[in-house]
């Protein structure tokens, strides 16, 4: 029995290859028993699709499971070293020297906090910190105007989002219109996920949760 959990756990955890979309009039069963099997699976789309993430291609599910389904197109993922989708985009410790540059040159009104220091929060399994940006008229401290805060970065694998943050931030610093601060503090949270977004970076170009 402590094999055949340690052979699960193994499993569930092992980086996906294989990405695979599946149409099935049970989409939620078929997911569930996927997810049982270690697969990570995507929500389904409102046609019946899953969108599955393996570490094996899945045509063999067809024998695995008694349900009706169809294999809509199976792709591997590109290897890392020729990966030149991640080339024009940022690894989370780049975004904190974006970020800390922005700061550099918007010193009156922009402040990077470690948002884990702060708060006195444990940092993630891979030991990094939240970075935020604050952009006020008193950078630095922190006071009782209403607080806009935008986040990104949820999913690994999706490296435009913290970039929309990180640019949003910067547009607005450069159109030098700071009326809304008199009211308003904006905080700008690029990178909600630093240690995912990493090993997408380093290990597995489809990952997708955190670490």
């Amino acid at each position: 029995m402590k094999f055949l959990a340690l052979f699960s756990l193994t499993l569930a955890l092992a980086a996906p290859r294989f990405y695979t979309q599946i149409k099935t009039p049970v989409p939620d069963l078929l997911k569930a028993l996927l997810i049982e099997q270690g697969h990570e699976v995507d929500e389904h789309d409102h046609g019946n699709v899953l969108h599955v993430f393996s570490e094996r291609p899945l045509e063999s599910l067809k024998s695995d499971f008694p349900i009706d389904f169809d294999i809509v197109k199976t792709v591997a993922a590109t290897p890392l070293a020729s990966e030149k989708s991640l080339q024009t985009y940022w690894d989370a410790n780049e975004t904190y020297k974006q970020m800390k540059e922005l700061e550099k040159n918007y010193k009156d009104y922009v402040k990077v906090y470690d948002l884990n220091e702060r708060y006195k929060l444990k940092k993630t399994i891979n030991k990094n910190s939240l970075w935020a940006m604050q952009i006020s008229l008193t950078p630095g401290k922190v006071t009782s105007k209403k607080k806009i805060v935008i986040i990104g970065q949820h999913h690994a694998r999706e490296v435009m989002t913290h970039h929309a943050v990180f640019d949003s931030a910067k547009s607005y610093l450069e159109a030098a219109d700071y009326k809304d601060l008199e009211t308003t503090e904006l905080w700008f949270v690029p990178v909600v996920n630093p240690d995912g977004l990493n090993y997408v970076f380093t290990h597995n170009r489809w990952w997708r949760k955190n670490r």
